[in-house]
């Protein structure tokens, strides 16, 4: 009985040490109503994520992005143009250039956008 309190005693202590080594970042969306969607991490410094807008449950699908280079230090977001109605699914991203995004459209189908250029511009993939 006795090792079986340790025991749990030590697993407690470790989940309590694994909670403080979390530390919350500004996402650097304009509007304080985002939420964040979906996250990639590439790395320790390179990680990249979709927004959601948490106005109201009814609220609309929007086309925003964030992304570190440097562990979260600083964010920089941007807007997605082009696909307005339209929703983003998730994201992938290979480095700091290059990143994918599965988008479903309004009226129905959808298309995969990719970037190049750090989320500056967005084309659909053939």
């Amino acid at each position: 009985m006795k090792k079986k309190v340790l025991l749990s005693l030590f697993f407690c202590g470790l989940f309590l040490i694994t909670e403080a080594q979390w530390i919350p970042q500004a996402s650097n969306f304009a509007n304080p109503s985002r939420g964040i969607k979906d996250i990639c991490a590439v790395d320790t410094n390179i990680v990249w994520a979709t927004a959601y807008d948490g106005s109201s449950t009814s609220a609309p699908e929007i086309q925003e992005f964030t992304r570190t280079t440097n562990g979260g230090a600083k964010w920089k977001a941007r807007s997605i143009s082009g696909y307005t109605n339209d929703g983003l699914s998730m994201i992938s991203a290979v480095d700091s250039m290059n990143a994918w995004i599965p988008v479903w459209f309004a009226s129905g189908g959808g298309t995969i956008i990719h970037t190049s250029d750090g989320g500056v511009s967005w084309n659909a993939q053939p």
